[in-house]
């Protein structure tokens, strides 16, 4: 059973919900996956599903314990929240490493440009209202720190322009 299911799942990625069922793979894993539970004996069927239901409850019960940990370790509410106000103006992340995690929790509906170290004064002469999160402790020429947020093991500085800062 393992092998329908795992070519089945190796193009998951590229299918959108709907169209999962339109997969022929799909189709012949469900057929398949039926066949061999049926010709199971009675008793083998209810050790296949006792086995089923207690691998469910294992994962139902670790995301359910495990939900508030990895929350508050992965949570970018806060800083989704102190960049939302500047996004008609522009934002601007200097971390090598961002996913479009501040696009879904601050809602924006501009895309946040990734800059280099040497792209940030082109940056600001472009978005003069713009805001700057930036991981390092080192000072952003043309800009001064307005906030400092924690985000798992580092902390992100918001930069805003000094004409503009308070």
């Amino acid at each position: 059973m393992i092998w329908p299911f795992g070519w089945t799942g190796a193009g998951l990625g590229a299918l959108r919900p709907r169209q999962l069922w339109a997969d022929p793979g799909t189709r012949l894993a469900a057929v398949w996956a039926m066949g061999a539970f049926l010709r199971l004996r009675l008793r083998a069927r209810v050790t296949a599903l006792a086995a089923l239901l207690l691998a469910l409850a294992l994962m139902i019960g670790l995301h359910l314990g495990l939900s508030p940990l990895l929350s508050a370790c992965y949570d970018m509410t806060d800083l989704g929240r102190a960049v939302t106000p500047h996004d008609a103006a522009g934002i601007a992340v200097t971390d090598g490493t961002y996913h479009v995690q501040l696009n879904f929790s601050g809602r924006l509906l501009n895309p946040v440009a990734r800059l280099s170290d040497d792209a940030v004064a082109g940056w600001l002469r472009d978005h003069p209202g713009g805001v700057l999160l930036d991981q390092t402790d080192r000072p952003v020429p043309g800009m001064t720190p307005v906030l400092r947020l924690p985000f798992r093991d580092k902390t992100y500085t918001l930069h805003r322009s000094q004409k503009v800062a308070p």
